[in-house]
């Protein structure tokens, strides 16, 4: 709270400023986190683990111990960035995986569930019956 009495006028009109102004505080944001995904992805090795890609749209931040979405409800995507890039956390049990390979490497260690009894589930073809639809 601040002791100089603008609590009152914050409260009033921040919700109107942040209403009219709506496309350029997104704007601001998508730059900025775009910026702080940039600084992070150069800090990780700037590709990924596994097929070396560079393109930074499709690069994912990958706790090889998993734990990751525990970590991010604890401390909020902004902190956990920012302590990153402080250097404050370290960074030895994380990888830059691209959306892909991300997706893969939790079927793989058994993070996500296969819907076929099989454990090559992802590499079985899909077979359409004749009514167009999967068998």
């Amino acid at each position: 709270m601040r002791k100089d009495g603008r609590d009152k006028y914050y409260k009033l009109y921040r919700p109107k400023y942040r209403r009219r102004h709506r496309l350029d505080i997104r704007t601001y944001n998508r730059k900025y986190g775009f910026l702080i995904k940039k600084r992070i992805v150069e800090k990780l090795g700037g590709k990924c683990a596994k097929c070396r890609t560079t393109d930074i749209r499709l690069l994912q931040v990958n706790h090889k111990n998993g734990n990751g979405t525990r970590e991010l409800r604890r401390l909020g995507s902004h902190d956990f960035y920012r302590l990153i890039l402080s250097g404050k956390r370290a960074t030895n049990d994380l990888e830059l995986r691209c959306a892909n390979c991300n997706l893969l490497y939790e079927y793989e260690t058994g993070r996500r569930w296969c819907p076929v009894e099989e454990r090559g589930c992802l590499a079985q073809p899909i077979t359409l019956h004749e009514s167009g639809g999967p068998a």
